[in-house]
């Protein structure tokens, strides 16, 4: 019974989260501690830290042969269809607890990092700022596992989500901005993807991972966008004057126009390779459309 869950019972829980982690799934009366924290996290939101913290150590102490069980339960807890997919304040120590683990546990965990990141990509247009705090940086922390060539495989997918958020079937966009994308989190999150995606050396991945930085920059209101000037317009601007197709250098050309219109005075430190980039784009001999978005980005610039 949730509500039965005290503080006291709690501080007993957490001293014991060794031996309890190492049984949790060898002793069958203790299959229902992990769901009876949550929902006292909904019945006692003033407990929420202390649950919080009782979860992670219980978690940490899994031994190596139930890690599947453990990710399972974990990702059972967050998916939206399940008991728990509705209680904010629920799938928030979730989530916490995912960031926490994914950072400090020594266990491999790599072949799980695909159905964690699946399961938490469909989420970043959640209402609920919290929560999209706590998604980020859980985001976070499970990517740092992954090699800069495994990025691109999660693209495509982070792509139909942010498509299906912002463009109605027809293709046109129904919304301004992503209000998912406004925590500092969230491009700390989702910028890696793009950027290692837009290293790849297939053609159709870096025509994707083009496309998904216009997204990012488009979808992302000023203020958020503002603070991360430096993360985004270095990468674009050095890929342009890469060996990439036409195509490519048009759409970060639309990306760079969008950065200079929203971001502003921020787009400042890059005038000089910005000035030098789309000059080379106005001379080149093979596009009058690369010749005329360049044209327009210098003078806006």
């Amino acid at each position: 019974d949730p509500k039965a869950v005290t503080p006291t019972k709690l501080q007993v829980v957490l001293n014991n989260a060794d031996i309890i982690g190492e049984d949790l799934f060898n002793i069958p009366e203790l299959s229902s501690l992990l769901p009876s924290l949550l929902g006292a996290a909904h019945v006692q939101p003033e407990q929420k830290e202390l649950i919080t913290d009782t979860f992670k150590s219980i978690v940490m102490n899994v031994d190596d042969d139930h890690l599947d069980h453990i990710i399972a339960s974990l990702l059972h807890f967050i998916n939206k269809d399940e008991e728990f997919g509705d209680d904010i304040e629920s799938q928030i120590i979730v989530l916490r607890v995912i960031e926490h683990f994914c950072k400090e546990t020594n266990y491999d965990f790599t072949q799980y990092i695909e159905s964690i990141l699946n399961m938490l990509i469909p989420s970043i247009d959640h209402p609920a700022r919290d929560l999209l705090e706590a998604l980020y940086k859980a985001m976070s922390a499970v990517t740092q596992k992954l090699e800069k060539e495994e990025f691109p495989k999660f693209l495509p997918y982070l792509r139909t989500i942010i498509r299906d958020i912002a463009y109605d079937e027809n293709g046109v966009q129904k919304i301004e901005v992503i209000p998912g994308f406004s925590p500092k989190a969230a491009l700390t999150a989702l910028i890696p993807f793009v950027q290692n995606s837009l290293l790849s050396s297939d053609p159709d991945i870096k025509t994707q991972a083009a496309e998904a930085y216009y997204d990012l920059i488009n979808f992302t209101d000023k203020s958020a966008l503002k603070l991360q000037v430096l993360k985004i317009a270095g990468p674009l601007i050095r890929v342009v004057v890469e060996r990439v197709s036409i195509e490519v250098k048009i759409t970060l050309l639309k990306a760079i126009e969008l950065m200079l219109t929203k971001a502003e005075m921020g787009m400042k430190t890059f005038a000089p390779q910005l000035q030098s980039t789309l000059l080379k784009c106005i001379n080149d001999p093979t596009s009058a459309d690369l010749r005329d978005i360049g044209s327009r980005n210098l003078a806006r610039l």
